[in-house]
């Protein structure tokens, strides 16, 4: 299952103390998960280093630090971000494929494209903590909008989900968010985005091995399906800001 907590960055909000409210929201998270170590170190690539049997992700804005962590063997790995600034249209040519632009985004439509971007961060940092170092190249990630179904076995939302309100909600859309794929040659990784009029968030899962479906068989068919009906547009209306 996987635990969410934020906390409020202090003043003067510069890189310090963007720092520690990332620690102290992990620190929540990892307490509610039932670690007794709270302290989450550096890795040589500057990644957290969550405590033994626990896995996790950071991410922060000069305001507000997310955390999310779930027990290690529940996934492989688990990404979170967090954008407040706008993402230029323009950019649109850098961070999608014509693919994804054709599927994902109308154009001009900046607060969809800054949902896509947040998406493809957390699943950069998934597929990194997952150690897939073959797909740490953030421009081969690719979304797509997943088949139509039920959730797969052994996904491990649950009561600790973004709409419980333990995640940021301010300005977000309303319901449960949108879900991706996100691919990274083979490998896969399943994506919950919340997009608003202030900010935009998700959280990305690489799931733990499993027994093998037909989509991963040669030849097999799309990407899995999980997240349930038809997704949730994104940039879709905004709820109140809170």
């Amino acid at each position: 299952m996987i635990l969410f907590a934020t906390a409020a960055v202090a003043a003067p909000y510069g890189p310090r103390e963007q720092h520690l409210a990332g620690r102290a929201a992990a620190a929540d998270a990892l307490r509610r998960a039932g670690s007794t170590r709270l302290t989450v170190g550096r890795r040589g690539d500057g990644a957290p280093c969550f405590p033994p049997g626990f896995t996790g992700s950071i991410t922060h804005t000069r305001r507000l630090a997310v955390a999310v962590v779930c027990r290690a063997g529940e996934v492989r790995g688990i990404g979170v971000d967090l954008e407040t600034d706008p993402v230029p249209g323009r950019l649109h040519r850098i961070l999608l494929g014509e693919e994804e632009r054709a599927a994902l985004w109308t154009p001009a439509d900046e607060t969809t494209l800054r949902g896509l971007f947040v998406a493809k961060e957390a699943a950069f940092k998934a597929f990194s903590a997952g150690g897939e170092r073959a797909t740490r190249m953030f421009w081969r990630i690719r979304l797509e909008r997943p088949d139509p179904g039920p959730e797969p076995p052994g996904a491990v939302w649950g009561t600790s989900d973004p709409a419980s309100g333990a995640a940021p909600s301010r300005g977000a859309s309303t319901g449960s968010g949108t879900w991706l794929v996100a691919r990274a040659g083979r490998e896969r990784a399943r994506v919950r985005v919340r997009t608003g009029r202030e900010l935009a968030w998700a959280v990305a899962v690489l799931p733990a091995p499993g027994p093998p479906s037909a989509a991963d068989a040669p030849g097999g068919g799309s990407a899995e399906p999980f997240g349930g009906g038809s997704a949730e547009p994104l940039g879709g209306p905004a709820g109140p800001a809170r």
